[in-house]
């Protein structure tokens, strides 16, 4: 009987997908829902666009390798038997809620103002979300970086 399971990487790829689509499909339902702009956040565009996109470079510069580094001390301290694998995942999944939770308030506030500075947060948010793409050489590089 075959053995039917998909590798690490399928998985963080599928993972990685589902929330990219997730981003687009609530990005292009809010864009045809009709609302009332709502005035009260216009003076917070540039701030709300400054704080989403710090939670996506925070989480990807900043937190990730720190998550990494410390899933893989406690591997190698406790003699877990969690694999690297485990270890990059529980990383990298925390780093992609953090990047599509940025793009997802800006979505919000795109939907609740109507105001097109937010498309270009959502647009840099995004083209920081598809940097962090799953690719093999990048995990081992990154696991490398991690143990040092």
């Amino acid at each position: 009987m075959e053995n039917n399971k998909p590798s690490p990487l399928t998985t963080l790829r599928i993972l990685w997908g589902a929330l990219l689509m997730g981003q687009f499909m609530i990005l292009g339902v809010t864009s045809f829902i009709e609302t009332k702009n709502v005035d009260n956040f216009q003076n917070l565009t540039i701030p709300i666009i400054v704080l989403a996109l710090s939670i996506s470079v925070l989480g990807k510069f900043i937190i990730f390798p720190k998550i990494l580094k410390a899933n893989l001390q406690n591997k190698q301290e406790s003699g877990n038997k969690m694999d690297e694998n485990m270890a990059y995942r529980n990383a990298f999944i925390v780093v992609c809620a953090m990047m599509e939770g940025g793009n997802l308030l800006m979505i919000v506030f795109h939907f609740l103002t109507k105001n097109p500075a937010y498309l270009i947060g959502i647009f840099i948010g995004l083209l920081l979300f598809l940097t962090q793409i799953p690719m093999s050489d990048v995990i081992k590089r990154q696991i490398e970086e991690a143990r040092k």
